[in-house]
C-alpha cells in the first residue's frame, strides 16, 4: 500500500467499518449484527406480547369487576323501582277508594238534595194550584159581591122610591 491510501480518511468511507476486510467476512459480521438485534428485537417483542397480555387481563378484570358493580346496581335499582311502584301503586288504589267513597257521598248528597227539590217542587205546585184555586174563588167573590153590591143598590133603589112614594102620597 502506498503512502497516499495510509494518510486518507477512512471515516468517509461508506464501507468504513469493513475497509480492509474481504466480502465474506463483511457479510458474515452485518449478518451476525442483524442476527443479533433481530433477536434483541424479538426478545423486545416476547417481552412486549407479555406486557400486553398482562395489560389485557388486567383491563378485563376490571371490566368484569365494573360490569359486575353495575349488575349489582341494575339490580339494586330495579327491586328500589319496584318498590316505588308498589308503594305508587298501593298509594293508587287507596286513593281510588278514596275518589269512591266521596263520590259515593256525594252522590248521596245529590241525591237527597234533588229529593228535596222535588219536595220543592210539589209544595211549589200545590201552592200555585192553592193560588189558582184562590184567584178564582176571589174572581168568583168579587163578582158575587159586584152582584150583590148591584142588587143591595136596586133595593135600596126601591126602598127610597118606596119611601119617597110613601112620603108623596
Amino acid at each position: 500500500m502506498s503512502d497516499d491510501v495510509a494518510k486518507t480518511d477512512l471515516s468517509q468511507n461508506p464501507l468504513f467499518p469493513f475497509f480492509g476486510l474481504d466480502l465474506g467476512e463483511r457479510w458474515g459480521r452485518e449478518l451476525g449484527s442483524i442476527n443479533s438485534s433481530l433477536h434483541r428485537v424479538e426478545g423486545d417483542v416476547m417481552k412486549l406480547d407479555a406486557k400486553i397480555d398482562g395489560v389485557e387481563e388486567r383491563l378485563n378484570d376490571k371490566i368484569d369487576a365494573v360490569e359486575e358493580k353495575l349488575n349489582d346496581k341494575i339490580e339494586k335499582l330495579d327491586a328500589k323501582i319496584d318498590a316505588v311502584e308498589e308503594r305508587l301503586n298501593d298509594k293508587i288504589e287507596k286513593l281510588d277508594a278514596k275518589i269512591d267513597a266521596v263520590e259515593e257521598r256525594l252522590n248521596n248528597k245529590i241525591e237527597k238534595l234533588d229529593a228535596k227539590i222535588d219536595a220543592v217542587d210539589a209544595r211549589v205546585d200545590k201552592c200555585l194550584i192553592a193560588i189558582n184555586v184562590l184567584s178564582e174563588r176571589v174572581n168568583s167573590i168579587s163578582s158575587e159581591i159586584k152582584a150583590t153590591r148591584a142588587m143591595i143598590v136596586a133595593f135600596m133603589a126601591t126602598v127610597i122610591a118606596g119611601m119617597i112614594i110613601q112620603y108623596f102620597n
